[in-house]
Parts: structure tokens; C-alpha cells; sequence
């Protein structure tokens, strides 16, 4: 299945917020994860959320996601 990445303003401005190093750890792994055939089998499903569907962990930091179907 292929994915559309969408950026929130939030996240866009989290992730400027954060070390170069980081972010690039981060958006390393994110791209890694979103090239493999299901990505949401590393995610976490998140129950009760309002925030999102899933988050992904990488290192310190939590990613949540909101998955959209069309």
C-alpha cells in the first residue's frame, strides 16, 4: 500500500524545534518505515485517541499518526 505523507503545522514546527541530529534521525526512520510494504506493522494503535490512529517510537520521541482512507 502506498502512503501520502502530509505534514501537520504542529509537527512541521516541532520538528524545526528540534537538534538537527534529531530530526534527521527521525525523518530517516520515518522514510524507511512509510517504504515498506505495511507500514503500520510498526506502529502502535493508539485507543481513545484524539490526537490520532498510531505512533511510532524513535528514540526518545513519539510520532502519532492520523491515517486517512480514500
Amino acid at each position: 500500500m502506498a502512503y501520502k505523507v502530509q505534514w501537520s503545522i504542529r509537527a512541521q514546527d516541532d520538528l524545526k524545534a528540534l537538534d538537527p541530529a534529531v530530526a534527521r534521525r527521525i525523518l530517516k526512520k520515518l522514510k524507511w518505515v512509510f517504504n515498506q510494504e505495511d507500514a503500520l506493522a510498526f506502529a502502535r494503535r493508539l485507543e481513545h485517541s484524539s490526537s490520532g490512529d498510531a505512533r511510532f517510537r524513535i528514540g526518545d520521541y513519539r510520532v502519532i499518526i492520523s491515517v486517512v482512507t480514500k
